[in-house]
């Protein structure tokens, strides 16, 4: 179902599945979590992810959330990519550069957090 809903949307380059369906632990309560990388030239906009999220909701039965990994945050990309299960990869090699360049973002944005992560462990909190 996921993968026939996106596939058909020439501009979507690789589809994966994440968070509790991914990693098994679903519930009846569940959502379904979606990350999808599209071609750069042609990142949809919020209604339209609005329209394809209801539209998903309405098929699965459940709640849906959809995420663009080319606007999502490393940290939530580097969770999606360690953690989910691809659907499908469409374009191999633009999905590749995207996660070379993923772990570069999350690298640097690692190296900038650490002093002040350091700064807040020294803090003393209670005496």
């Amino acid at each position: 179902m996921l993968r026939d809903f996106f596939y058909a949307k020439g501009e979507i380059l690789a589809v994966t599945l994440f968070g509790s369906f991914a990693e098994n632990r679903a519930t009846e309560e569940s959502d379904v979590d979606v990350a999808f990388l599209c071609d750069a030239k042609k990142i949809p906009t919020g209604l339209i992810l609005m329209a394809w999220k209801e539209a998903l909701s309405d098929k699965l039965k459940r709640a849906v959330d959809i995420v663009c990994l080319n606007t999502a945050s490393p940290i939530l990309g580097v969770q999606v990519m360690q953690n989910g299960k691809d659907i499908f990869v469409k374009d191999a090699l633009a999905y590749d550069l995207y996660r070379a360049r993923l772990l570069l973002e999350y690298a640097e944005l690692k190296k900038v957090r650490k002093p002040m992560e350091d700064a807040i462990l020294k803090r003393k909190y209670y005496d």
